[in-house]
């Protein structure tokens, strides 16, 4: 992508501001939930392909496969009587995913990045159903927020898992943001928000007595693990293979480069006709540093001598 005045190497995308990610991201993100009261928690999803295709964790279905039915889902902004009825076309409980369709759902999918690049200190991006932040807010309007890169390291969700890459961050992420993107500053899906860290405390009998969450401890499994499952699937996927970059401002501006192309074939010129009319040739040299038009003349100068008008 080329902007005036300004180089972004290839291969690489463009930054967005804060705001931006999230307003092109927020048309995709789906409330994810099991039964159609609309007040039993469930989680997040979002879109990724056209025809209702949506990506969440595997533990936010499990209840609906329990149940032996399929979830439902909320569009972003909807009410909670426009809830769209889901089937559960894939699961994969070894690494927390699951694709569920909603057939009547048509919202854009959100671009996968092949393989996440991001190391510690990149800036990342949440945005889900937090379900604490229900009590004030509507429950369609999905929650945003930003963080770091802590870690990246590879194991699995359970013991019985399969180990997979996890990017360990400081965006905060709560029940109800399970499932939800992990965005880089693109706007890429570079991770699925699965799980956060929580110390319980139990008294006799083990029953537990304070729930401690740890404080800037998320983590959520790498876009490499959920891609190749989808097109595993056939679905038809955008895939981000650029990483994401900066664009780097360069003192040579496009402008300048054209211009300095335009000055090299007029020098040419210039030297062929030097022979004939070399005073003019250098007030050809001189002058071909403005306008392409005041070049054009200057040429014809050169070449054929001022032109007389008739009178």
């Amino acid at each position: 992508m080329l902007l005036v005045g300004t180089w972004i190497p290839t291969g690489l995308a463009q930054q967005l501001e804060a705001a931006e990610i999230a307003r092109l991201t927020s048309p995709s993100i789906v409330r994810v939930l099991i039964d159609d009261s609309g007040r039993r928690a469930g989680g997040t999803g979002f879109v990724v392909a056209r025809g209702g295709f949506v990506l969440t964790n595997h533990h936010v279905v499990r209840l609906a496969i329990e149940r032996d039915h399929g979830p439902f889902v909320l569009a972003p902004g909807a009410a909670v009587e426009d809830l769209v009825p889901s089937e559960i076309i894939a699961v994969w409980p070894e690494v927390d995913l699951a694709l569920i369709r909603a057939p009547g759902l048509d919202l854009p999918p959100l671009a996968l990045a092949a393989r996440s690049t991001l190391g510690a200190g990149s800036a990342i991006f949440v945005i889900g159903y937090p379900g604490a932040a229900d009590r004030l807010g509507p429950i369609s309007v999905a929650s945003f927020g930003q963080g770091l890169v802590s870690r990246r390291f590879e194991a699995a969700w359970s013991p019985t898992g399969e180990p997979l890459s996890i990017i360990q961050h400081t965006a905060a992420i709560n029940p109800g943001n399970s499932g939800g993107p992990l965005l880089d500053a693109c706007g890429h899906v570079v991770g699925v928000n699965t799980q956060r860290e929580v110390r319980a405390i139990t008294g006799p009998m083990g029953i537990p007595l304070v729930s401690d969450p740890i404080q800037a401890v998320f983590f959520s499994s790498a876009s490499e693990t959920a891609v190749p499952l989808l097109q595993d699937a056939q679905l038809p996927i955008r895939i981000a293979h650029q990483s994401c970059g900066v664009a780097e401002t360069t003192p040579l501006p496009w402008g300048f480069l054209s211009a300095l192309g335009g000055f090299v074939a007029v020098l040419l010129i210039a030297f062929a006709a030097a022979a004939l009319r070399p005073v003019a040739t250098i007030n050809m040299i001189f002058r071909c540093n403005a306008a392409v038009e005041d070049c054009m003349e200057t040429i014809k100068r050169a070449l054929h001598g001022p032109q007389r008008r008739n009178r």
